[in-house]
């Protein structure tokens, strides 16, 4: 039976892409996963995230990309840490006072 998928719903290998791709530093394949409508706080296998994954690499740009498509802050992985736990663990100083300022606005707006 040949099932077929609407193109505009990601599918589940699509949304390990956005983990991926985040991990690998790779800016333009995460442009183009959330274009396509890959869920920003999309799951992996290990509890991971894009954010989680761009901010253990320090990543400020990816980092800067998935928070402004309304990643969560709040969410950790299967370790029980949140991106920001991960930056300050792994000393990734570049992308710390981004998730601090990002959790800060997001306390206010709440």
């Amino acid at each position: 039976m040949n099932m077929l998928r609407a193109p505009d719903v990601p599918s589940s290998s699509s949304i390990q892409q956005l983990v991926v791709a985040a991990a690998r530093n790779n800016d333009d394949r995460v442009s183009q996963l959330l274009s396509q409508g890959v869920d920003v706080d999309a799951v992996d296998a290990t509890g991971g995230t894009g954010l989680l994954a761009a901010s253990a690499n320090g990543n400020v740009e990816i980092a800067w990309r998935l928070l402004q498509k309304g990643a969560d802050l709040t969410h950790k992985n299967l370790s029980g840490q949140s991106a920001l736990d991960l930056a300050r663990e792994l000393n990734k100083s570049t992308v710390v006072p981004l998730l601090e300022a990002a959790s800060e606005r997001r306390k206010l707006e709440a």
